[in-house]
């Protein structure tokens, strides 16, 4: 195996920005993070911002970003590539960065109707896509602040649909009426559990919402449990949306441990008895290789 640096890879999200030394192959030969997304920066901050994270290491190397920073409202922008796509249309659609250092951005890619209109758009998921695809067709569920599920046919992206569940279950508990029910992090608990059993059975979203709030004014529901049926209501309405859209299958889990222990529980009790999960940097190393091996 390879041991040599052949490209610094970066995934720059909206809240946080990680960078990896990879191998040809996509293996992590060091990586550091940082809390400097694309949703604090300027164009003109991310070539300072990037120098500065990637100090010490070779100035020479070539890097391969994906994420934000080929949004409209990042670094320059990576037009979407169209469905169905595979690492060398993503290849194909590089964009060069300006700045001193050689840096190439990964466009994002978008699912159009048949009148052409715009339907969804992922950047940073096409990547993991890539990276943790089955070898033949499959489903990929990758949570976060905008869940994306996505189905493959080997390493090529055919579908996909966003769920805007982790920045809905921020903004609740962080700026709404729930806030004050709210005094702790979620759990894989019974609470949990029960909020997502819920919403399978088809309780409508809105209307569960304010059950948080009424449950914690008689004391029905703690504020160290509040968090867990508040998440448990948002992924379990996501998942309910999800099995109607993409119906049940094998289904490869990609994220953090955190996310992983909410979504893989809720995933079993929506009917997914096949849960694999994938850990979300691994994908995104492997994605970048692949996309970086398959240039012109």
């Amino acid at each position: 195996m390879a041991t040599d640096t052949a490209f610094i890879g970066i995934d720059w999200g909206t809240t946080n920005l990680r960078v990896w030394r990879l191998t040809a192959q996509g293996d992590p030969l060091d990586s550091r993070a940082s809390p400097q997304g694309m949703g604090s920066l300027s164009p003109a901050q991310f070539a300072p911002v990037l120098d500065d994270l990637l100090s010490g290491w070779p100035t020479d190397l070539p890097v391969l970003a994906c994420g934000m920073a080929g949004a409209r409202q990042g670094w320059v922008e990576a037009p979407y590539v169209p469905l169905p796509a595979d690492a060398p249309a993503l290849a194909h659609g590089l964009v060069a960065a300006p700045g001193d250092r050689r840096v190439l951005i990964v466009p994002g890619i978008a699912a159009r109707d048949a009148q052409g209109h715009l339907v969804d758009v992922a950047r940073g998921e096409e990547t993991q896509a890539i990276g943790a695809a089955a070898p033949g067709p499959g489903l990929l569920v990758c949570p976060g602040t905008h869940s994306k599920w996505i189905r493959t046919d080997g390493a090529r992206i055919m579908d996909l649909q966003t769920f805007m569940t982790g920045e809905l279950n921020g903004l609740l508990a962080a700026k709404s009426v729930l806030r004050h029910s709210i005094g702790g992090p979620a759990r894989p608990d019974a609470v949990f559990r029960q909020a997502v059993t819920e919403m399978l059975e088809g309780r409508p979203l809105p209307e569960a919402l304010f059950s948080v709030r009424v449950q914690s004014l008689d004391d029905r529901l703690a504020a160290k449990d509040a968090a867990s049926r508040l998440s448990g209501l948002v992924i379990g309405a996501e998942i309910a949306a999800g099995a109607a859209r993409f119906g049940l299958s094998p289904v490869r889990l990609v994220g953090n441990p955190l996310l992983v222990s909410l979504y893989a529980p809720a995933l079993a009790q929506g009917g997914y008895d096949a849960v694999e999960v994938i850990d979300g940097d691994h994908a995104v190393c492997r994605g970048l290789a692949h996309i970086w091996n398959a240039r012109p």
